[in-house]
């Protein structure tokens, strides 16, 4: 007899041929997980996404023109997790002229995904703009 209604739960490890060991790895190495917390006007934070869908949230403390610290959340799929940790090791102890090298085609190229992840890494790029627009 077949259940039609059984479910089966799949961890990201037991999925991993449908993700690069780049992602898994900066998946399963998220340092930069996290927020900063406000203590003065040289923490920014910038949150993009969909209510219910794909949220990403990025705060960056800068200081003398030099991002000190950058922390990534989110909700969404192990590619977003994934950028979100990948963007917060590029940006960090950079000058803030690093922010504009965040773009969707930087992020496609480093973590060598396909054209379908464009909304991802497009949440992830429109917040450090926001963020690269407040400091300058």
């Amino acid at each position: 007899m077949h259940d039609c209604h059984s479910t089966t739960t799949t961890t990201l490890a037991e999925d991993a041929m449908n993700y690069s060991s780049q992602i898994i790895d900066l998946f399963d190495n998220t340092d930069h997980a996290g927020v900063l917390q406000c203590h003065g006007d040289d923490v920014y934070v910038e949150q993009t996404g969909v209510a219910g869908r794909e949220l990403f949230e990025i705060s960056a403390q800068i200081k003398s023109d030099k991002i000190m610290a950058a922390r990534f959340r989110t909700y969404g799929p192990p590619v977003l997790i994934a950028a979100g940790e990948w963007t917060c090791r590029q940006l960090e102890y950079q000058h803030v002229q690093a922010l504009s090298s965040i773009t969707e085609h930087t992020l496609i190229e480093a973590l060598r995904l396909s054209d379908l992840a464009v909304h991802i890494v497009a949440l992830v790029c429109s917040a450090v703009k926001k963020i690269e627009q407040r400091v300058n």
